[in-house]
């Protein structure tokens, strides 16, 4: 379920960067919540960007309520812990009215009514059908049962893909080739600054992430009260904040160059401490029963149960808020707020204005090199830690 949120709010996450974009001279816009925000924060309209804020809180609000809650409460059906904390039990008033309500019930009657129905008007259309199906059916049986027809049938495949991707490589090379040497080392150090920026928004969100999400999962009772409020804030797209954040850091003396990395830490922070509050609610009641009647000290609770148990969604966790920071990057180091362009100097911010002066060239670069960066970290750091998590801490799996 924890996944489930996160994935909405990836979803949310760049609803208005997707809905209201340039490309060189065309201005593109979508109806909707977050073009909406978009021209209110254009304009410096305060008020629209409030009720934009404040719709979009709504929205989130009843997809929590109608949607994640009772999931939330249904799934706790399949708990392999039946050892409970003494609390009460996770509810949900819309699952609680489904199950008491008619409707459904009423709805599931018509339904088997209704398949009785159809089956006894289509009875006479039965024998014919019965007659000619095995005939038409007769040439895709023998293309699967066959090898000759069905190797045949995957050579086209494997065919048609490889030539996609073939053309698809051919023209990124032409974008590619297009780049001079200046062209190529300003990409390159544009992604050593966001790269600094990526990981000091990795640092300083586990610097809180990781204690309140053992905070949270350790107890039941404190994950049930604070889950609808960190779902609410969580889902909330970032990038609807980030001109309003940056217009308050300009207030207090913070450049862009700083203050994207504050931003960083609003797209990434939460994938952080999700993994962090399922990984310790998922410890089995009965070791934290073991440490409680030992009497350990609180640290070395928190160093022989909690963080080993947490390590590997640790991992996990720095895996997705780098990637989030990743793309919040585009976002966070270009950045129009007030009528004004703030922009500094970074990956996200070079794909961002090659975006706005359609110079498709560099955009392909930075994507490419954004990709390359991501892709190589990931294989080579993150898998080995997560590797090393698994082995070292796999007795908390």
């Amino acid at each position: 379920m924890w996944n489930g949120m996160l994935s909405m709010a990836g979803g949310w996450f760049f609803l208005m960067v997707n809905e209201a974009f340039r490309l060189g001279n065309r201005d593109y816009r979508l109806p909707g919540i977050g073009s909406y925000m978009s021209v209110a924060l254009d304009q410096g309209n305060l008020r629209a960007a409030g009720l934009a804020i404040t719709a979009m809180v709504v929205m989130i609000v009843c997809v929590d309520q109608l949607l994640w809650r009772p999931l939330v409460v249904w799934v706790e059906k399949f708990r392999l812990d039946e050892s409970g904390d003494g609390g009460p039990a996770p509810s949900s008033w819309v699952l609680e009215f489904l199950r008491r309500a008619r409707l459904p019930r009423g709805a599931a009657v018509f339904q088997r009514r209704a398949y009785r129905r159809a089956r006894r008007a289509a009875r006479p259309l039965e024998r014919p059908f019965r007659a000619v199906g095995p005939i038409i059916l007769r040439g895709p049986r023998f293309a699967f049962e066959h090898p000759v027809p069905r190797m045949v049938g995957v050579g086209l495949a494997i065919v048609a893909v490889a030539a996609a991707a073939a053309l698809g490589a051919w023209r990124l090379w032409l974008l590619l080739a297009q780049l001079g040497w200046a062209e190529w080392a300003k990409l390159v150090s544009s992604a050593a600054l966001t790269f600094a920026r990526v990981m000091g928004a990795v640092i300083l969100s586990t610097a809180w992430a990781l204690p309140a999400g053992v905070v949270i999962g350790r107890s039941p009772r404190i994950a049930r009260a604070l889950q609808p409020v960190i779902q609410v804030v969580a889902s909330f797209p970032a990038p609807m904040l980030f001109p309003l954040v940056i217009l308050l850091f300009e207030r207090i003396g913070i450049g862009l160059g700083l203050g994207a990395v504050a931003l960083m830490v609003l797209a990434g922070q939460w994938y952080i401490l999700f993994n962090v509050i399922s990984a310790v609610a998922a410890i089995p009641q009965q070791l934290k029963d073991a440490t409680a009647a030992f009497r350990l000290p609180r640290w070395r609770r928190w160093r022989a149960l909690y963080l080993p148990a947490a390590a590997p969604a640790l991992v996990m966790g720095w895996v997705t808020a780098a990637g989030g920071a990743w793309n919040g990057s585009i976002v966070a180091e270009y950045i129009e707020a007030g009528g004004a362009l703030r922009t500094t100097k970074g990956l996200g911010s070079l794909i961002s204005e090659a975006t706005a002066d359609a110079n498709f060239p560099l955009l392909a670069g930075g994507i490419a090199l954004m990709s390359l960066i991501v892709v190589g970290w990931n294989r080579i750091v993150w898998r080995s830690l997560m590797e090393w998590a698994r082995t070292r801490f796999g007795y908390a799996q």
